[in-house]
């Protein structure tokens, strides 16, 4: 049967799956937190891979796509992000915020919760027209911008496509190669090798493939969702009979009427 979810041979650094699949690699992922953040870590270890966080039934839970920590415990959350989807500013805060959460057991002090850093690599330039190659923030007084709160947080934004004169060598290597694939250094020519042992490897094509179904699924379902939800309101409002939309969905009145009280919705 003829595979149309995706040619393997185009998947590239920039594909969330390559990339976490890349950055489980501990070296390169090291090396790659490096040259961003422009210090020395001597060790990373995983917290878990793609690590899920719910902490009540009626609270979002969130997945991190790639969840470690340093020899110092400073905590990092890295994620690619190949389109701007309005709220990712907020989305940091969130996952900054659920990290301190998971971390802070009862009956711990606050003054135990670690160093965060949410990571966000951007296909595209979060606050333009900046055209910055790297955005960092953190908690500081807005009268006294020296003045520091020292919360232990941080978000970082890179746009991969920004400009890249105040930025290291090898930081414009790296931006380079994510944005283009053009191999420039022994570090970038690591992660591209990595990629195509990947694309290459059939049990990571098994693995991508079943995620990818599995997103079209949740796809589908959501626009069932959706639908159900749409002639619910029409009903409500008065545009439309639940006989003629009964009829239109080839259910009876009963069976709609079913389908608006559960709770997936489905049709």
């Amino acid at each position: 049967m003829k595979n149309n979810v995706t040619d393997y041979n185009q998947i590239n650094i920039k594909n969330n799956f390559m990339f976490c699949t890349v950055m489980r690699k501990p070296e390169l992922c090291k090396e790659f937190l490096e040259r961003i953040l422009g210090s020395s870590i001597k060790k990373i270890q995983y917290i878990e891979s793609e690590k899920t966080i719910d902490h009540t039934v009626k609270a979002k839970s969130i997945r991190l796509d790639v969840y470690l920590n340093d020899e110092n415990g400073t905590i990092y959350n890295i994620e690619m992000q190949k389109s701007d989807t309005l709220e990712i500013p907020k989305r940091s805060r969130y996952y900054s915020s659920l990290i301190d959460l998971d971390f802070l057991k009862k009956g711990q002090d606050y003054n135990d919760l670690p160093k965060s850093i949410v990571l966000f690599v951007c296909d595209f330039d979060l606050f333009a027209p900046n055209n910055k190659a790297l955005y960092c923030f953190e908690n500081r007084c807005i009268d006294d911008t020296e003045l520091s709160l020292n919360d232990g947080t941080m978000k970082i934004f890179v746009n991969i496509k920004g400009n890249q004169r105040k930025v290291s060598e090898k930081m414009k290597s790296l931006l380079e190669y994510f944005d283009t694939g053009v191999i420039s250094d022994e570090f970038t020519a690591c992660l591209e090798n990595e990629v195509v042992a990947n694309r290459n490897n059939e049990q990571w094509r098994l693995e991508y493939m079943t995620l990818q179904l599995a997103l079209k699924d949740e796809y589908k379902h959501g626009k069932q969702a959706g639908k159900i939800e749409l002639i619910q309101s029409l009903i409500e409002d008065g545009t439309l009979t639940i006989e003629a939309a009964a009829e239109k969905l080839n259910l009876s009145v009963e069976q709609l009427e079913k389908k608006f009280s559960e709770p997936d919705n489905n049709v």
